[in-house]
C-alpha cells in the first residue's frame, strides 16, 4: 500500500536528501535536544551502502509522519529555513559567510559537507549567528521586487564617501537609531561585509547591517501540564530591519515592513556612518515612468556605447481599467510586435491605450557586448508602484545596461535634488498640500491652483497614481457619493445621477473633493498667510511673531511641534489625476 507523508513539505525534502552524518547531529541536537529521544532507535551507525542508507531513509521518514503537531510543525519550520539557503540565491549567501569562519577546524569541517543542502544544515547547526546572516543577506537580495518591504535610497553622485565599521560607528549608530525610532529598549546593530564579484571576477566590499530591537512587551497563554492552569508568559517581539550599503554604486537599500523605519534606518546610517547630513543632501530615488506606454507599447533599439543592441520588444503588459480591482495582461514572445497583436485581438482602441494606468511591463533586450560574440538576452520587468527588477541582477553588466537602455527610453527618471532657490518657490504650494487630510489628493487640487503638478512629481513630493473612482454629489444638502467613469468623450467623465439615476457628464476638470485648507490640534494661524514676498527670510517672522503674541494661550494648549521636522518627515508622494500623499 502506497503511503502517505502528512507532516510537512520541507521536513519530508530535508529526511529524504540530506547527507545522514548530517542529519545524524541536526536531529539530535536541533532546539537543545528536545526531539533526540524520538529518533533514538535509529541505527545511523549501519548506513554502510546504498540500501542500508535508503532503509534509514525509510525509518526516518515513517517516525516523522507519525509525528504529532507540536514537534512535526518546528521541525518543518527548522526544515524550511535549512532548505532556502540551500538553493538557487540561498547557496552564494552561505558561501559568502563562510568565508567568515576562521578555526580550521570548523572551515575543514564545512568543506567536507558532501552537498549544498549538507553545507547548508552544517551552518545552521554550527554556526547559527553566520546562518542567520546568510538568511538576512538572502531575503534583501529576495525582498528587492517588493514594494512594501523594500526601499532603495541612491546618494548624491558627488558625494565621495568611505564607511568604515568600527565600536564607535556602531554606539553611536544604535543610540540615534534608538532616539529616532522612539524605543524604550536596547538597539542592536550587527555588521557584516559581504564582498560581491563584478564581471572581471574583481572583490567589490559590501556592507549588511541587522539592526534589531524588542517590540512593546507582549504576552502569550502557557497551559500548565502538572495542574490544569494557566500562565502568562511574557515576552518581547524580535523586530528587524537590514540595511545594504554598496560604495561602488553610491546605494542604501533598507528591508523593513514599516514605511518610516525605512526612512528612519536609512537616514541615521547616512549621517553616522557616512558623515551625510540629509536634510542638507538628501537621499534621492528612482522613478519609473509607467505612463510612456499608454501612447505605445513599442520601443525603438537605443544607442549603447560598449554595447550592440539587436532587438527590443515589449513581450508582457498588464493594464488597471476605471476600476482599479480588475487587471488585464497580454503575453506575446519576443518576436512579435505586441502593439499589433493588441490592435488583431482588441482592435485599434484596445484596453491598453485607454487604461488607467499600466502596471506592469516585461521588456525583452537581444544585446551583444563589445568585444564578445556571445548574444545574450536581458529582460527589464517594471512594475507599480515604482519598482524594478534590476537592482535584483546580479551581472553587474547587464543592471548598467538596464539603466542605460531605461534612461534611453525616458522611463527612468532619477529624482532631482531640491535646490534653496527652488524650495523657495515651491514653498506656498507644498504647504496647503501638506495640510491636506489624506494621502490621496484629487488633480482638481492642482487645477483649480493653477499648479503643475510635474514640477513637484520630479522632485519625489508627488507620484502619479489612478484615476479617482468617486465623488461627492451635494444635493438638497445631502451628500451622495457616487462612481465616476469614463464617458467615451475627451476630457468628460460620466456618473449616474444619485437620485433620479440620470446619466450625468461633466468635464473633468471639475471633478475632485475639497479639503480644508488648514486642519490639527492648536493651530494658531495658516503659515501660507505670513510668507514673505522679498528678501531672503522665508517667513514674514515680524508679522508672525505679533500675531502669536496674540494667541499665545490657543499655541500653548497643547505640546509644541515643530513646523519644520514635520514637513521634513512627512512628505507628500503622489498626484493626479487621484493621487496619493
Amino acid at each position: 500500500m502506497a503511503k502517505s507523508f502528512k507532516n510537512g513539505v520541507s521536513l519530508h525534502r530535508l529526511l529524504e536528501a540530506s547527507p545522514l552524518a548530517a542529519l545524524e547531529g541536526f536531529l539530535a541536537t536541533v532546539d537543545k535536544g528536545q526531539y533526540a529521544a524520538i529518533f533514538s532507535d535509529v541505527q545511523w551507525a549501519s548506513a554502510t551502502d546504498a540500501a542500508s542508507i535508503q532503509a534509514i531513509r525509510a525509518q526516518l521518514l515513517d517516525i516523522a509522519s507519525a509525528l504529532k503537531p507540536d514537534a512535526a510543525v518546528p521541525l518543518d519550520r527548522h526544515a524550511h529555513r535549512i532548505l532556502t539557503l540551500a538553493e538557487g540565491r540561498g547557496v552564494e549567501t552561505v558561501t559568502r559567510v563562510a568565508a567568515k569562519l576562521f578555526e580550521q577546524v570548523h572551515i575543514d569541517a564545512f568543506a567536507a559537507q558532501l552537498d549544498d543542502l549538507g553545507r547548508s544544515l552544517w551552518l545552521y547547526q554550527h554556526q547559527s549567528l553566520l546562518f542567520d546572516e546568510a538568511e538576512n543577506l538572502f531575503y534583501a537580495d529576495h525582498y528587492r521586487n517588493f514594494g512594501r518591504m523594500y526601499e532603495a535610497f541612491e546618494l548624491d553622485a558627488n558625494a565621495k564617501v568611505d564607511f568604515v565599521w568600527d565600536d564607535a560607528v556602531k554606539a553611536a549608530l544604535e543610540e540615534q537609531i534608538q532616539e529616532r525610532l522612539e524605543l524604550t529598549g536596547r538597539c542592536t546593530v550587527t555588521h557584516l561585509q559581504v564582498d560581491k564579484k563584478d564581471a572581471a571576477g574583481q572583490e567589490i566590499p559590501q556592507h549588511l547591517l541587522i539592526v534589531r530591537h524588542g517590540g512593546p512587551l507582549s504576552s502569550v497563554a502557557e497551559y500548565q501540564e502538572a495542574d490544569g492552569s494557566r500562565q502568562e508568559r511574557y515576552y518581547r517581539p524580535l523586530n528587524e530591519a537590514t540595511l545594504l550599503f554598496s560604495p561602488d554604486e553610491g546605494v542604501i537599500e533598507v528591508f523593513s515592513a514599516s514605511p518610516s523605519v525605512r526612512q528612519q534606518v536609512a537616514g541615521c546610517f547616512a549621517e553616522t556612518g557616512l558623515k551625510l547630513d540629509l536634510s542638507g543632501k538628501p537621499l534621492t530615488l528612482k522613478q519609473y515612468n509607467m505612463g510612456r506606454f499608454l501612447d505605445s507599447l513599442r520601443l525603438t533599439p537605443p544607442r549603447v556605447d560598449g554595447f550592440d543592441i539587436e532587438h527590443v520588444a515589449v513581450v508582457e503588459v498588464d493594464a488597471r481599467p476605471d476600476n482599479y480591482k480588475h487587471r488585464a495582461s497580454l503575453k506575446v514572445t519576443a518576436d512579435d510586435d505586441i502593439e499589433e497583436v493588441a490592435e488583431s485581438l482588441f482592435g485599434k482602441d484596445h484596453l491598453f491605450s485607454r487604461a488607467a494606468c499600466i502596471s506592469r511591463v516585461v521588456i525583452s533586450v537581444r544585446y551583444t557586448q563589445h568585444g564578445s560574440d556571445k548574444t545574450k538576452t536581458l529582460n527589464i520587468t517594471l512594475s507599480d508602484p515604482n519598482r524594478c527588477n534590476l537592482r535584483s541582477n546580479r551581472d553587474p553588466v547587464q543592471r548598467e545596461l538596464g539603466y542605460a537602455l531605461l534612461a534611453a527610453w525616458d522611463i527612468l527618471r532619477p529624482v532631482q535634488l531640491l535646490t534653496r532657490e527652488h524650495a523657495r518657490a515651491l514653498f506656498a504650494t507644498l504647504l496647503p498640500l501638506y495640510d491636506q487630510t489624506e494621502r490621496e489628493v484629487p488633480g482638481q487640487f492642482f487645477l483649480v491652483r493653477g499648479i503643475d503638478p510635474q514640477a513637484l512629481e520630479h522632485v519625489g513630493f508627488l507620484e502619479r497614481r489612478s484615476r479617482q473612482q468617486t465623488l461627492l454629489i451635494d444635493i438638497d444638502e445631502q451628500v451622495h457619493e457616487v462612481t465616476v467613469r469614463a464617458s467615451g468623450k475627451p476630457g468628460f467623465i460620466a456618473y449616474d445621477h444619485p437620485v433620479d439615476h440620470r446619466r450625468v457628464e461633466l468635464p473633468a476638470a471639475a471633478a475632485g473633493r475639497a479639503h480644508p485648507l488648514c486642519l490639527g490640534p492648536n493651530v494658531v494661524t495658516p503659515v501660507a498667510d505670513h510668507l514673505s514676498a522679498t528678501g531672503e527670510a522665508l517667513l514674514n517672522i515680524e508679522h508672525l511673531a505679533s500675531l502669536f503674541l496674540q494667541r499665545k494661550t490657543l499655541a500653548r494648549g497643547g505640546g509644541w511641534r515643530s513646523i519644520w521636522s514635520s514637513t521634513a518627515t512627512n512628505r507628500p508622494r503622489s498626484t493626479s489625476p487621484a493621487s496619493r500623499r
